[in-house]
């Protein structure tokens, strides 16, 4: 989809087990939720 709307599809079918939902981010991971909100301008 064009637009996200956060149903999960896309983490259980990515082959590299690259996205993650936010809750399920441990504490090592959560720096990355920060540089890809800002790499992205997600805010």
């Amino acid at each position: 989809p064009d637009i996200c709307i956060d149903c999960g599809a896309c983490a259980a079918v990515c082959p590299v087990d690259a996205i993650f939902e936010e809750y399920d981010l441990t504490p090592e991971q959560e720096v990355y939720l920060d540089k890809a909100e800002k790499y992205f301008n997600i805010s």
